[in-house]
């Protein structure tokens, strides 16, 4: 025979199409003249939706050979005509019906290959769409808090602490005339005191002016401080005093990560002791590591089972993390604690 015409694989066939369903359900050599007259039509090129489908002058097309596997035409051989010196007829059909199984199945695997590298596009597509969407979701919810803390701050801490200016001097006219009076009014007074603290509290979890104004040292030694009085819990810091002022999404992502790490430590670790590590260098590689010396746990192979069973702390600092960038990671042992990092580079950082 002459060279091969070629490999059909057709991009667009119906299944209704008749050249289709024959080469499907017979998967057999068969002339080309002779299937399209059995078709009706006047070349086999007719029958592909695609005018393109068969590169080659069809009058040279002499056989086809379909290519079917689990009931699906996966490609079609274009053999051409045969010269007088070829073998005979039933060898041709032997050897033939031999290739046709090893061809079928390595267009099956070209074609597997083929879907997979589509669906693993499809896949990265949809990450990149969803890590985008996490993003926003983030922004929003940190301008969302950002505005929150400015109107708390401006309204009712305002509203409050004059309260308590009023209170005072209404207590010193009241002990004039009774001081039963004047002592429910400081009690009054220290209440308002306290709601304002409460409330300057919630402002600070909501957007802390440190983190803003001094950077994310400050900002992690400020509540390192803070959780030292409240918690008992003895913090060893290595962090800079001043800075550094990383933009957002960066600067609040990391302390939200260190901050829900020192929660962790505070609630489930039973620890003593956290050691709190932050460093920039020059070219811009940032890290943040927060170790204790509790009880530690089993870390699932996937932190997204963490957020199956209801454990959504570590989850959401990894999605924090990777939304902008870095990278995250937790070690534990029930004999040496658990270590938190997050790290990267601030070139890398998502906008």
């Amino acid at each position: 025979m002459q060279t091969s015409l070629g490999l059909l694989l057709p991009k667009r066939l119906m299944k209704s199409n008749p050249l289709v369903t024959w080469l499907t359900q017979h998967g057999a050599l068969i002339s080309a003249r002779l299937l399209a007259m059995q078709l009706g039509l006047q070349s086999i090129s007719q029958a592909w939706l695609d005018s393109e489908a068969i590169p080659c002058d069809e009058t040279h097309l002499s056989f086809l050979l379909p290519l079917v596997r689990e009931g699906r035409l996966l490609g079609v051989l274009l053999l051409g005509e045969r010269r007088d010196d070829d073998f005979g007829e039933p060898a041709e059909h032997d050897i033939l019906m031999t290739l046709v199984g090893p061809a079928t199945l390595a267009v099956h695997n070209v074609l597997l290959v083929s879907d997979l590298r589509h669906t693993l596009s499809d896949l990265e597509i949809a990450r990149d769409a969803l890590q985008q969407a996490h993003r926003q979701i983030l922004g929003a919810r940190e301008d969302e808090r950002a505005r929150l803390a400015w109107d708390l701050h401006d309204g009712p801490v305002q509203d409050v602490i004059a309260l308590g200016y009023r209170l005072f001097n209404s207590r010193i006219r009241a002990h004039e005339l009774s001081p039963e009076l004047a002592l429910e009014i400081e009690t009054a007074r220290q209440e308002a005191n306290r709601l304002s603290i409460v409330l300057r509290n919630v402002c600070t979890e909501l957007r802390s002016e440190v983190l803003d104004l001094g950077g994310l040292g400050p900002e992690i030694r400020r509540h390192a401080y803070d959780v030292q009085h409240q918690a008992g819990l003895k913090i060893e810091l290595d962090a800079p005093r001043f800075g550094p002022k990383l933009a957002d999404p960066l600067g609040i992502t990391l302390f939200r990560i260190y901050r829900e790490a020192i929660s962790n430590v505070i609630r489930h670790a039973q620890a003593s002791t956290a050691h709190v590590h932050f460093h920039l260098d020059d070219r811009g590689s940032y890290e943040l590591v927060v170790r204790d010396n509790g009880q530690g746990f089993t870390v699932p192979a996937n932190l997204d089972a963490l957020a199956r069973a209801q454990h959504f702390g570590l989850f959401d600092a990894r999605e924090r993390i990777t939304a902008v960038g870095g990278h995250f990671s937790v070690q534990s042992d029930p004999q040496y604690g658990t270590t938190i990092k997050a790290w990267g580079r601030i070139e890398d950082v998502v906008p």
